[in-house]
């Protein structure tokens, strides 16, 4: 290439993504309801990096992503799903079940889902559990439940990133990904983080990241790549955040228990 042209380097997609949504400022929250759980915060290093899932370069020096990041999200609806479909309903995939969110009630009727289908990089041996079967609960409560505990699994990963000295924002917090693009489940990581969340909704975030960052390279101002905000894409915890400070404790509690049931399966 002649000299003076700018080369810009990519980005993996938990990287892009990010970016695409907009968090460019130290501190700035993104969630990533996507196949995996992307738990992602601008972070300044001070000392040694945090320790977490992946520390990620960003665009200026010194500051990285700090990551938590599982196969703890959609791919429990992708997984359910299929499972349905084995049976002979075709009808039914992942936008269904999420779509079925709402026609249930907060706390899926005392239902509990442990999202570890694929497993959980900090829980050796995990496995997908679903607690609390009742004879009154419905299709929809199932559908709820799976989303509430890829939610509350999302609340530990984030909280993680704060054990570890990651500072989060007091701004709403960025969601993205398939699980952010319905308003009952928003409301329910509103609900369950117990903090403002901020809808993004543009599609392809991860090459809006990449052109933002081949941008950048050529001499622009990134911030000048941020998707539009409204107010009405901001949503509060509302009086159902109780609710699921009570079904985090019965969650938190779950997953203690779980984990001696999981390691004697690693033993045969």
């Amino acid at each position: 290439m002649p000299s003076g042209i700018p080369a810009v380097a990519g980005a993996i997609d938990v990287v892009a993504v990010p970016i695409g949504a907009g968090s460019f400022r130290e501190e700035d929250v993104t969630i990533i309801a996507g196949t995996w759980g992307i738990n992602s915060v601008v972070h300044r290093l001070v000392g040694g990096p945090p320790d977490v899932t992946l520390n990620a370069l960003f665009t200026e020096p010194g500051l990285v992503f700090a990551q938590e990041d599982a196969p703890t999200s959609m791919a429990n609806m992708e997984w359910f799903s299929r499972i349905i479909r084995g049976y002979g309903n075709s009808n039914i995939d992942a936008r269904r079940l999420v779509e079925d969110i709402g026609a249930s009630v907060p706390g899926a009727q005392g239902l509990l889902f442990i999202p570890f289908v694929h497993g959980a990089p900090k829980y050796p041996g995990a496995s997908a559990t679903l607690l609390g079967q009742r004879g009154h609960q419905r299709a929809a409560d199932v559908s709820r439940a799976l989303a509430e505990g890829i939610t509350q699994y999302h609340r530990l990963q984030v909280e993680s990133l704060r054990g570890q000295g990651v500072a989060l924002s007091s701004l709403p917090w960025t969601l993205a990904g398939g699980g952010a693009r319905n308003p009952a489940w928003e409301q329910i990581f509103a609900n369950v983080l117990g903090h403002p969340v901020k809808r993004q909704l543009e599609p392809e975030l991860g090459t809006r990241g990449v052109a933002a960052l081949a941008f950048s390279g050529a001499g622009g101002n990134v911030m000048e790549w941020q998707a539009e905000e409204s107010a009405e894409a901001i949503l509060e915890p509302n009086r159902d955040r109780q609710v699921y400070e009570k079904q985090a404790e019965h969650f938190n509690q779950a997953l203690l228990g779980l984990q001696a049931f999981w390691a004697q399966r690693l033993d045969h």
